[in-house]
């Protein structure tokens, strides 16, 4: 693939990176979703978007991305999941936890970001 390939590729509206990909595996598997765990372990192992012959970490799996075609249900149902995370992880005083928040804020973001392109 070359350069400009690639780049019209990540333009597009269902692409996510690696670590929000694993993030979500992760919580998942904790609440045990196994139905969403198999979707994104399958976008883990299809849908991977080949970096270009002369990208400079070609190897390096954490920066890749990855072609997200779950249908419109199964994203909010990771919405839905990230939001109710991070309004338990504000504090009594309604204070974000600052590393908790912030993950499944921005993490939400990233899946927001995807069901609103579509």
């Amino acid at each position: 693939m070359d350069t400009k390939e690639y780049k019209r590729i990540m333009n597009e509206d269902n692409i996510l990176d690696f670590c929000t990909i694993s993030d979500t595996l992760k919580i998942l598997r904790l609440i045990k979703k196994v139905d969403l765990i198999i979707e994104l372990e399958r976008i883990l192992e299809k849908n991977k978007i080949e970096k270009p012959f002369l990208h400079n970490k070609k190897d390096d799996y954490t920066t890749g991305f990855y072609k997200v075609d779950l249908d419109k249900n199964q994203i909010e149902v990771i919405i839905d999941l990230f939001f109710e995370l991070e309004a338990e992880s504000l504090k009594t005083d309604l204070e974000p936890a600052i590393t908790t928040s912030g993950f499944y804020a921005t993490t939400l973001d990233k899946w927001n970001n995807l069901l609103e392109d579509r």
